[in-house]
């Protein structure tokens, strides 16, 4: 909900409508994609819905993964001069 927010205090002032409109349209991409992938997960394994729980342990993991691939000290210190 907030991650706007934390996404404009981390770029530099030309990047910041970039910055809100990939955090929006990824929360919007998730509204519309999370119903199905539960539906899918429900019936994934034999136990009732322990593969919607798979299904989410595989995208928290691919997440770690690309948010590890990412260049480290680029941002914009909030409150630092120039």
């Amino acid at each position: 909900m907030y991650y706007r927010f934390a996404a404009l205090e981390a770029v530099d002032e030309a990047f910041k409508g970039r910055a809100t409109a990939i955090v929006i349209g990824a929360g919007v991409a998730a509204a519309v994609l999370a119903p199905s992938l539960a539906a899918l997960g429900r019936n994934l394994v034999a136990v009732p819905f322990a593969g919607a729980y798979l299904l989410v342990a595989a995208m928290a993991a691919s997440a770690t993964l690309i948010l590890a691939t990412l260049p480290s000290g680029l941002a914009h210190t909030p409150g630092a001069c120039c």
